[in-house]
């Protein structure tokens, strides 16, 4: 199975996140945005690995960039103590605001990460996280932010690129 819903692509096998995603594009009558580099993970496993693998539970805050449909979200806030998500499209934002409308512990920040004014977060005990597009990656003013982030905290950001890339291997950037 895939690890992301590409554009028109319909896996042979449906689980239950893959049902969750394709139920909500459909009911909010949204399609995936090339613009945004829009892949949505839907292996749970892959999910439930990255979730794993996290510690969550020693951080203040997790902070997530681009969390889509929330298929990392929904795990992550119900282990964190306060989770961010800064979400750049306004389609994705309003979706995951009525998906997570009763979290005490979840913010919601609807605008592009590069633009996120983050100066009153408090980065010491900060975990960063995201299943992040190509195209936000190669992004010079993402990459200065996300090591501005970096450079607040003790952790390595942890960067785990699919299998044909890096041929399984977990890879580490900003170390």
């Amino acid at each position: 199975m895939n690890a992301c819903v590409k554009w028109g692509a319909r896996p042979a096998q449906r689980g239950d996140e893959i049902q969750r995603v394709m139920k909500l594009l459909e009911d909010y009558s949204i399609q995936p945005k090339r613009a945004f580099g829009q892949n949505f993970l839907i292996d749970e496993s892959i999910i439930e690995k990255i979730i794993n693998s996290l510690d969550v539970e020693k951080y203040e805050t997790v902070l997530e960039i681009g969390p889509g449909l929330g298929a990392l979200t929904i795990p992550l806030r119900k282990r964190a103590k306060r989770m961010i998500a800064v979400e750049a499209d306004r389609d994705m934002a309003s979706i995951l605001s009525k998906e997570l409308k009763d979290s005490e512990n979840f913010t919601l920040i609807n605008e592009p990460f590069e633009h996120w004014n983050h100066d009153g977060l408090d980065t010491t005990n900060l975990l960063v996280v995201g299943n992040l597009p190509y195209n936000l990656t190669t992004n010079p003013p993402t990459i200065r932010r996300l090591y501005h982030l970096r450079n607040g905290q003790k952790n390595k950001f942890l960067c785990i690129p699919s299998k044909k890339e890096s041929k399984g291997k977990t890879k580490t950037i900003f170390c």
